[in-house]
């Protein structure tokens, strides 16, 4: 987090493999990336809560309750 903004960033790697009788196919994906989301001003920033599980990164961020 920096001011109002999450900043997401990671590395992909991935390689299939297939191997067939009559062919062979390999498909590979990699590379840096990085993701910025403007969040919302109601948004409670410090309750924030992350998952990473099975390849599916999960952010749950609550609104600031007003009392």
């Amino acid at each position: 987090m920096e001011d109002n903004t999450l900043k997401i960033s990671g590395e992909r790697n991935f390689k299939n493999e297939v191997k067939e009788e009559d062919y062979y196919k390999v498909e590979t994906s990699f590379g840096k990336f990085q993701r910025s989301l403007t969040l919302p001003i109601d948004a409670d920033s410090s309750k924030m809560k992350t998952d990473y599980r099975d390849g599916v990164l999960t952010i749950t961020i609550p609104k600031k309750i007003n009392l």
